[in-house]
């Protein structure tokens, strides 16, 4: 391990802990630093100002990435095999008691946590990086959201696997930061006594708001006993994640998503190649869905989502989430953006009706900077809707087995509305993971709204596309002849400009919106190869 990392755990370990040792002085030969971790199992926590503390007080903190899980034994038992480090004071005669493997490891001191964290090139978080990774940029009392009450993550009576108690998620997507285990960190902000090391998150057995903390001796036996870890890092490796089906981030416009031929009269949907997917709907009083044709049980579904355009300043439009879509069934989990409310609807053959409903400060998505994250936990008869990480509704309703996945766009007054799905994530739940809610609301609500319109078919479908980039050599005070581009473009692929522009829902009366380096998605009449 040493060959590998450069300096020796023990020396990364007392560097984090800004101790030096005379007997172990560099020596003047160049020092080989640890390489980027991989950014797989993190979750990047973007540069921002936080809110920190019981008061007013807030921190600014560059971007940072924080293990999504707390560290395992299993994991653990890796690290002490390679180092010779110690097992910990728990584990029975010196092996992980069977079974527990997935358990978050317990009963280490701060020196071998952040030993742990130097020998997997990371490092233990500060404290302020904990607090902004647990309370999010809306300064949550716990993960989840203002309610301590709601998830039961810290009252279970002993840890657990890390990562199966589902709605113990922060707004950034870290599991178990209200509960299993105390966490160790790093370069406190609150004042802490010489030679005292600090924990954060509470545990099992003693519940705790994201504000509060413990302090003490770092090797006292009574501390480490429930005490575990996670490593953050400054920088990573980026490393995409396998996640299922229709995980998308949109930039191949050829990932599966539907397609549309544009100008549609009411209903346009398809990719804004390289960037975003886009539902677009105009006429009022109507909505859009769009799925992928993969059936899901039990799933937890991720999605960033903002409003690009619409037409009336005042009008009311709805953006968010459709699962469990079987023919003309679904549920749509959704936010109006101007009025900062969400709703839960159902939709049968017989229409639509509105399950829950209710409004929360954090609702924005009226554009790119302001994007809400919406996440659904669908298991079983259990539904639990997420907006910006707070927990919002919780939700029994036996109806639908499985279905599929996608988008919805709805207009009330409003008769214009086109809307920007960011990303969209998807992981299936396991047979070892639970909710943690036991408060769950009877959906029961009457019909109150007729059908939703609007959906893909058949006969729209772009089966066969292309991407065509509008590149052209641009001189200094000579202005590019869009139209005359546009022509250029067309004649190559022996379709007119009218063929150009339609899958992009644009019209020659758009041509103002068509720019150089604009790429545009382009029927063709034979196979791409």
């Amino acid at each position: 391990a040493d060959a590998i990392h450069g300096p020796s755990v023990q020396e990364l370990a007392h560097e984090q802990m800004g101790h030096t040792d005379p007997a172990n002085t560099p020596s003047p030969e160049p020092v080989v630093l640890p390489a980027n971790p991989s950014s797989l199992g993190m979750e990047k926590i973007d540069a921002a100002s936080y809110p920190i503390g019981t008061g007013d007080e807030t921190v600014a903190l560059d971007e940072f990435w924080v293990d999504r899980y707390e560290v395992t034994n299993a994991k653990y038992a890796k690290f002490t095999a390679a180092t010779g480090q110690p097992a910990p004071s728990v584990w029975e005669a010196g092996d992980i008691p069977p079974g527990n493997e997935e358990y978050p490891v317990q009963g280490v001191s701060w020196d071998s946590a952040a030993a742990y964290c130097a020998w997997a090139q990371k490092r233990l978080p500060t404290e302020a990086e904990w607090e902004a990774a647990a309370r999010g940029p809306f300064g949550w009392s716990y993960p989840w959201g203002r309610d301590g009450s709601v998830v039961r993550s810290n009252r279970l009576g002993s840890v657990h696997n890390v990562g199966t108690l589902l709605a113990d998620r922060s707004y950034f997507g870290l599991f178990d930061m209200g509960g299993n285990v105390w966490e160790w960190v790093d370069e406190p902000y609150n004042t802490v006594p010489s030679g005292q090391r600090m924990l954060r998150g509470g545990s099992y057995s003693f519940p705790k708001t994201m504000t509060e903390f413990v302090n003490g001796d770092p090797n006292s036996q009574i501390l480490m006993q429930d005490a575990g870890f996670r490593c953050a890092a400054s920088t990573v490796t980026f490393e995409p994640e396998s996640l299922i089906p229709p995980s998308d981030q949109f930039q191949d416009v050829q990932s599966g998503w539907p397609q549309s031929i544009g100008d549609q009269p009411e209903y346009f949907y398809g990719y804004h190649p390289g960037d975003f997917y886009h539902l677009q709907v105009t006429v009022p009083d109507d909505c859009l869905t769009v799925t992928r044709d993969t059936p899901y049980a039990n799933v937890m579904v991720e999605a960033r989502i903002f409003v690009l355009a619409s037409k009336e300043a005042d009008g009311k439009f709805y953006q968010g989430i459709v699962l469990r879509a079987v023919g003309d069934h679904f549920y749509g989990f959704l936010v109006e953006p101007r009025l900062g409310v969400w709703r839960v609807e159902k939709q049968s053959a017989d229409g639509t009706a509105l399950i829950d409903s209710g409004s929360v400060p954090s609702v924005g998505g009226i554009d790119q900077i302001s994007a809400d994250r919406l996440f659904v936990i669908a298991d079983g008869s259990t539904l639990l809707f997420f907006i910006n990480g707070e927990l919002v509704s919780q939700l029994r309703d036996d109806a639908y087995a499985e279905g599929s996945i996608g988008f919805i766009v709805k207009n009330g007054s409003q008769s214009y509305t086109h809307v920007h799905f960011d990303e969209i994530r998807v992981w299936e739940i396991g047979p070892q993971m639970e909710t943690g809610v036991d408060k769950l609301n009877e959906s029961n609500t009457p019909i109150s709204q007729s059908a939703c319109r609007g959906r893909v078919r058949e006969e729209d479908l772009l089966g066969n596309f292309t991407v065509v980039r509008l590149d052209a050599q641009e001189r200094p005070g000579v202005p590019v002849d869009i139209k005359e581009l546009l022509a250029s473009q067309a004649a190559e692929l022996g379709i007119s400009i009218e063929e150009l522009l339609k899958a992009n829902s644009k019209t020659l009366d758009d041509i103002e919106t068509v720019k150089v380096g604009d790429e545009l998605i382009v029927p063709v009449t034979t196979p791409t190869p």
